[in-house]
């Protein structure tokens, strides 16, 4: 629900409204479980997030590189495309890597 006039550029807003809150569910609980760690500690939890923040950027550049490269149906063969590229790029690590292929950022 909106109070401004529908229009394209209010679902485009809404979209990428949708893929932030999307990012916040991969970090907090839907990939990395930032929520189960229980730190307490505020240098421990910095530590942790610059890890997070490490690894969803590596993970984020796999996925837009699988999609880029058209070979997203390898990795996510399902109907609906509803993976993010977070988990596009981790399912992509996982599938090269069980398969014994090098895994390259490159």
């Amino acid at each position: 629900m909106s109070d401004e006039p529908t229009s394209r550029a209010t679902f485009a807003e809404y979209g990428e409204r949708f893929q932030i809150e999307e990012g916040f569910l991969d970090d907090k609980s839907g990939l990395f479980g930032l929520e189960d760690s229980k730190l307490r500690d505020a240098a421990s939890l910095e530590r942790l997030i610059l890890v997070i923040s490490v690894a969803t950027l590596l993970l984020v550049s796999e996925g837009l590189q699988l999609v880029q490269q058209g070979v997203r149906r390898t990795i996510d063969p399902h109907w609906n495309r509803a993976l993010s590229y977070l988990k596009l790029g981790l399912r992509g690590v996982h599938f090269a890597l069980s398969r014994g292929r090098q895994y390259s950022t490159a």
